[in-house]
């Protein structure tokens, strides 16, 4: 009888993790051939612009805590596979301190999510809000 319940605790244990694997690998490999998003500080992202090698930048300025920025996952992870040889780099406000609302308020986010593309440290455009995929996939043309 022991035996019998280790083979079946075995058998479902293996089961669980081909179910696992089942859900996992295909996204893992979908990442590889897609463009990326990038989770930096804010810090990072304006030491980012300043680099004299990057020419365009895209920096998304989003919250964890947004229903907005929820809804928008999607679209900028599908319009982002459109172009894999672009990077975006996220800004989560939720994790940064209040300091930092300086910061942003110079760069003119005052709402969220706020997706900005910049020519060195010059902004070229941006979308805020809400958009559907066709707009964000031109904007990341």
């Amino acid at each position: 009888m022991k035996k019998r319940k280790i083979t079946v605790l075995s058998s479902f244990c293996l089961f669980v993790i081909g179910i696992s694997l089942m859900f996992l690998l295909p996204s893992t490999v979908l990442a590889k051939s897609e463009g990326k998003v990038v989770n930096v500080k804010l810090t990072t992202a304006l030491k980012l612009l300043k680099q004299k090698t990057r020419k365009i930048t895209y920096v998304l300025y989003a919250s964890r805590y947004c229903i907005h920025c929820q809804k928008m996952k999607k679209i900028y992870r599908q319009a982002i596979a459109k172009h894999p040889n672009k990077e975006i780099f996220k800004v989560d406000l939720a994790n940064e301190p209040n300091s930092s609302y300086k910061k942003l308020k110079g760069l003119h986010v005052n709402a969220i999510p706020t997706l900005i593309k910049y020519n060195g440290t010059h902004e070229v455009t941006r979308l805020v809000g809400e958009s559907k995929i066709s707009v964000v996939d031109k904007f990341l043309q």
